[in-house]
């Protein structure tokens, strides 16, 4: 009986990694699983071996875990949209696979290349997704790729006002004394140029959190917490990090802090009498 054959891969695994292991010749045979061999690969063990056989998952963990790259230019032919795929989102040829022929490797160039994001735009919805989703945080952004951007997706009437706000910024030249003047300074006085280091998605929550969370009197809390406001993910998580300094702002104000919980914010750092 081949005992290779049924292998426990848990305990497989356990025996890797202590190094109890010593002939693999049973595993490389073709009547065990691939799943087995995948383990080797991760490893960087039978590495010649393992290439050669060129089984589909085994060859993915290959490049997966950085081995056998002499093989990678052959495979980057290969039949098998899966190989091409993890040498693809793992940064290998990216010129050759934007034009491949399956879009799920031309998309995946994006994982490692983000600057390839304005080629993809005029591909398939998934390519146009995933080019846009990188677009939306490129906070570094040229004038060049923002106007091409809004000229491959018909301009900006359908679009928030985060975009014009940042296409604005990025033509505006600033002034010496504009230069010196930090994002809240120019922001207090609506000057465009605030915008020009983030990313659409930080504007679009930056306008979210001013016209959805706040109202005109209560700005000095935005400003009090703008870098942290910079780092959100989500307008959710804004209402969570602006309470703290919505309380101090409303109180220095004489403000009823009832409001607030009108509005759907909690409250927990004061007693409300």
């Amino acid at each position: 009986m081949d005992v290779a054959h049924y292998i426990d891969i848990d305990n497989f695994r356990y025996q890797l990694n202590q190094d109890l292991i010593t002939d693999f010749t049973p595993y490389l045979k073709r009547n065990v699983k691939s799943h087995v061999r995948c383990e080797l690969a991760k490893r960087g063990l039978c590495i010649e071996e393992l290439a050669k056989m060129e089984e589909v998952p085994v060859v993915c963990s290959l490049i997966t875990y950085g081995y056998a790259t002499e093989y990678y230019e052959r495979w980057s032919k290969h039949t098998s949209p899966d190989i091409r795929l993890a040498l693809s989102e793992n940064g290998y040829f990216p010129e050759k696979f934007l034009r491949d022929r399956d879009r799920l490797v031309r998309a995946a160039v994006l994982e490692k290349h983000p600057e390839y994001a304005f080629h993809l735009l005029s591909g398939t919805n998934y390519e146009r997704d995933k080019a846009e989703g990188i677009i939306h945080n490129m906070a570094d952004i040229m004038l060049e790729q923002m106007e091409t951007y809004v000229r491959k997706i018909g301009g900006l009437d359908l679009r928030g006002e985060h975009y014009r706000l940042k296409l604005e910024s990025l033509r505006k030249v600033p002034t010496p004394m504009e230069a010196t003047m930090t994002p809240q300074a120019l922001h207090t006085i609506g000057n465009s140029l605030w915008a020009r280091g983030y990313s659409l998605k930080q504007l679009e929550i930056f306008h979210e959190v001013q016209y959805d969370l706040l109202r005109p009197n209560e700005m000095e809390a935005l400003y009090m917490v703008w870098d942290q406001i910079a780092e959100a993910e989500s307008l959710w998580d804004c209402k969570d990090i602006l309470e703290p300094a919505l309380i101090e702002v409303l109180q220095e104000q004489g403000e009823d802090l009832m409001e607030l919980i009108y509005r759907g914010y909690t409250v927990k750092e004061v007693e409300i009498i």
